[in-house]
């Protein structure tokens, strides 16, 4: 692994204010990678919205692109130059088949991975494999047509690649052919299922019959237009959901073409179904429902909860996992009861002290996952919850915070002790809450609309401050404080005025939240290192990144770096790591000098801690990541004198060693760099004294020294006698300054004296004098020489 560059460039500190607008150039430090990457792996690049099983392996497509997987939990994206975008797919005849839903083509593949374009004449909108045939078929409104009618072409295959066209066709002449929703075969016979409450069906593909329920649903049920979603045959009968303006209605038939409604499934919607592994399914809103024989009582089939809001439309069984697909990812269960989803994008991380990390993902609905190890992530999700924005860890205690359930109810926090077992509390909070932190022994929660709210326990909440012309994205506690980040917005234009931010040292009493400027600019995360903070967000126009570094939280200096927006960052191992979209990371030493870090993940990335050696990365589609970025070089400088007592103006030497952030000597560092000396004493003839060949002068002395692989000996002169903290300061180091050195120079041989109190006269001739002579010994910078009691003075007439 290549590392990073010893010699590090600092950046000249400019600073920003609310009343300047000066901004630091633009700086990317092109130095190679140094992250070292434990683990990646992500679900898929994208939304996935259908699933097939077939050859051992699953396939899964969608704006995401295809990802495989041979147990339904652990998926690899496949990053075959020209691969389609596909959006539907299925197995059958030992092939899968699949569209894109944008050409004249399917596409046909043995693994999933290496795929062939058949063309077609239509452009299919839907595809479905039913009794060991193909069917693609497109709708096309017929214009001026009204009722609306269409030209329709249904085509099927056995092998996927010789395809004929059925020639479906409406014995309605009122209402022509209508759009096509679904196919399903029972009975001997084919369904196919179209709006308005049509349906065709044929016992060889050739000849057609046109059923018509429109006006039965119309009178009957009060309502107009209907959906037909779907047609499914489990058990000698076809089911149907029937979608209208003013009801949800589930039809059944034994033979396609007589029709009754069983009013136990009114308003139970249902988006699939089909029999896998001995068990007849209906795939509902987040629901599923199950039975060994399809009963037409709903009451009889047992349903089982997949802690989201997905609109399953697909499931397939194999290798032991039930994998199901909807609009919005992939669901995996073992047994039907319990579910997992494995394509959540993930928002935030924490870890406990026993090991235990816990992320949670955001979306129309939320999950919570938590793993032991690197790899291996388990749904814990107790209930269906609204998205989840963050979460934190702190007085034993995992607790993680949502969005508004919907327009009238409240956020909700979500608490466990151990990550496994979880308890869902409404905070009374009609906003959304978007973060979460724990300092000074209560947690902190801010939300969308100016809020920032208290609480000891993380059940009961207090607000601490309210604006609703404020929206704050997260909240930290950093260097003994609170501190949140967001943005104020003109009450009047709604248009984004300024980031804001808002401190505390309690929780409790909040400070008036500071408008720093920088209008269009979110700011997301925040991360100190003991010497500055560096806050990261996005351009909202541009959505470019933005890093802000400042040492007070009062100014700003504004590094533009050449970036897509940035979502979060962390600080560890003497390096800031910022994450952002489409896979980027970035780390710095200083926050000035950025270095790209190489993944290769495409998801956005959403969250990061450091975890004591590695950070934890989080993002969309169940993306996970563990990283080091080795030590950081030119990190510190230490000073070791050969003597802490030495004879003024005598060499004494020093030792300099720079030390990377796992306190090696950076043997990078050579050269001859500049060093800054402070602390030392003028002597009483006005020098100071000198390092190596270079005389100190007042205040500050700045020398250039010789550094070889890290270290650097140079002679130190003091001409003052007595203590003085002496300061080595090196530039480029991160941590420029030493621990001072307490050096107490004593004074040199004599070199002249000085009477500092005469004589006067005896009281009497004869006698003593009355004010005896002082003489003091001083060496050659006119220290006094206390130390000697040798030197004879003789005084004569």
């Amino acid at each position: 692994m290549i590392k990073r560059s010893g010699n590090l460039l600092l950046a000249i500190s400019l600073v920003f204010s609310i009343v300047s607008s000066l901004f630091m150039p633009a700086v990317i430090y092109a130095a190679p990678s140094n992250s070292n990457i434990i683990d990646q792996s992500s679900t898929s690049a994208g939304n996935l919205s259908s699933v097939a099983f077939g050859n051992n392996v699953f396939v899964a497509v969608g704006q995401g692109g295809i990802s495989t997987s041979s147990n339904g939990v652990d998926w690899s994206i496949s990053n075959k130059a020209g691969n389609p975008k596909l959006t539907s797919i299925v197995f059958a005849n030992g092939l899968f088949l699949a569209i894109d839903g944008s050409e004249k083509a399917v596409y046909n593949s043995l693994d999933g991975e290496n795929w062939t374009k058949k063309t077609l004449a239509i452009t299919p909108e839907r595809l479905k494999a039913v009794n060991g045939k193909f069917f693609v078929w497109q709708s096309v409104y017929k214009p001026g047509t009204n009722p609306p009618s269409y030209n329709v072409t249904l085509l099927q295959s056995s092998d996927g690649i010789n395809w004929t066209d059925t020639g479906i066709t409406s014995t309605n002449a009122i209402f022509g052919m209508q759009s096509l929703t679904d196919i399903a075969y029972g009975d001997n016979k084919y369904v196919v299922s179209a709006n308005n409450a049509v349906y065709y069906t044929s016992t060889n593909l050739i000849n057609w019959t046109t059923v018509t329920l429109t006006d039965l649903v119309i009178n009957h049920y009060n309502s107009s237009w209907p959906y037909v979603t779907n047609v499914i045959f489990l058990n000698n009968r076809f089911f149907s959901y029937i979608v209208t303006p003013y009801a949800k209605k589930v039809f059944t038939s034994t033979d396609g073409v007589n029709w009754t409604v069983d009013a136990s499934w009114d308003n139970k919607q249902f988006y699939g179904g089909g029999s896998l592994n001995g068990s007849y399914l209906l795939f509902g809103q987040g629901v599923i429902y199950k039975s060994p024989a399809a009963p037409l009582d709903s009451s009889q089939w047992t349903s089982s909860d997949t802690h989201t809001t997905m609109m399953v439309n697909n499931m397939v069984y194999g290798n032991g996992k039930y994998v199901a697909s909807g609009g919005s990812g992939l669901l995996v269960s073992s047994d039907l009861s319990a579910w997992s989803n494995v394509s959540g994008n993930l928002k935030s991380i924490a870890k406990d002290g026993n090991g235990n990390y816990v992320a949670v993902s955001s979306g129309e609905y939320g999950s919570i996952y938590k793993s032991t190890s690197s790899a291996v992530w388990n749904d814990v999700t107790p209930s269906k919850l609204p998205g989840m924005n963050a979460v934190t860890y702190g007085a034993g205690k995992f607790i993680a915070v949502t969005d508004k359930e919907n327009y009238n109810l409240n956020a909700k926090v979500v608490t466990s002790t151990n990550g496994d077992t979880w308890t869902t509390t409404d905070t009374g909070v009609q906003d959304n809450l978007t973060g979460i932190a724990f300092g000074t022994n209560q947690y902190i929660a801010v939300s969308d609309y100016g809020g920032i709210y208290s609480s000891v326990n993380g059940t009961s909440w207090t607000e601490r401050f309210k604006n609703g012309d404020f929206a704050f994205n997260t909240v930290a506690y950093l260097n003994n404080q609170f501190v949140a980040l967001g943005m104020k917005y003109n009450s009047t234009t709604y248009e984004q005025e300024s980031v804001v931010i808002a401190k505390s040292s309690d929780g409790i009493q909040w400070n008036v939240p500071l408008e720093i400027g920088f209008p269009n600019t979110s700011l997301k995360g925040i991360a100190y290192d003991g010497r500055a903070y560096i806050l990261v967000g996005e351009d909202t126009i541009s959505q470019q990144a933005v890093i802000l570094t400042t040492e007070d939280l009062v100014t700003f200096t504004k590094v533009t770096i050449s970036a897509s927006a940035l979502n979060n960052i962390s600080f560890g191992n003497g390096s800031f790591l910022a994450v952002g979209l489409k896979g980027e990371l970035f780390s710095s030493a200083d926050g000035s000098t950025w270095t790209q870090e190489t993944s290769d993940l495409t998801s956005n990335l959403n969250g990061i801690i450091y975890d004591g050696t590695n950070f934890k990365v989080v993002g969309d589609y169940f993306t996970k990541m563990t990283l080091n970025l080795g030590p950081t070089l030119a990190y510190s400088i230490t000073a070791l004198a050969a003597t802490l007592t030495p004879v003024v103006g005598v060499d004494n030497g020093i030792t300099l060693t720079v030390k990377n952030s796992l306190g090696d000597t950076d043997t990078l560092f050579t050269g001859t760099k500049e060093v800054t000396v402070t602390g030392y004493d003028v002597a009483p003839d006005g020098t100071y004294g000198s390092l190596g060949s270079t005389a100190l002068a007042a205040s500050l002395s700045k020398i250039n020294v010789n550094f070889v692989d890290g270290v650097a000996q140079v002679n130190l002169k003091l001409n003052k006698a007595g203590a003085q903290a002496v300061v080595f300061s090196q530039a480029g180091v991160t941590s420029p300054a030493a621990t001072a050195l307490n050096i107490s120079p004593v004074a040199g041989s004599t070199a002249t004296m000085k009477l500092t109190t005469g004589v006067s006269a005896p009281q009497a001739n004869g006698g003593s004098f009355a004010q005896q002579p002082v003489i003091t010994l001083l060496d050659q910078f006119g220290n006094v020489n206390i130390g000697d009691n040798s030197t004879v003075v003789t005084v004569s007439k």
